[in-house]
């Protein structure tokens, strides 16, 4: 199971993705958006979601 993990911003969103095994994450990309353009910033997470196959995600708004 892949988990991703996001830390979203008010211009980029940090994205890491787990190993295979869910123990361990590293960085996979940062999105730039738009200010405050969640839309395309979710857009681009999904993306990235499907492409990897995730199964679950973490969270956090910093």
């Amino acid at each position: 199971m892949r988990i991703l993990g996001l830390d979203l911003g008010t211009r980029t969103c940090g994205v890491a993705m787990s190993d295979p095994s869910a123990f361990l994450a590293s960085p996979l990309i940062t999105v730039r958006f738009a200010d405050a353009d969640y839309q395309d910033a979710l857009t681009q997470v999904v993306d990235l979601a499907k492409e990897h196959q995730v199964q679950n995600h973490m969270f956090r708004v910093s």
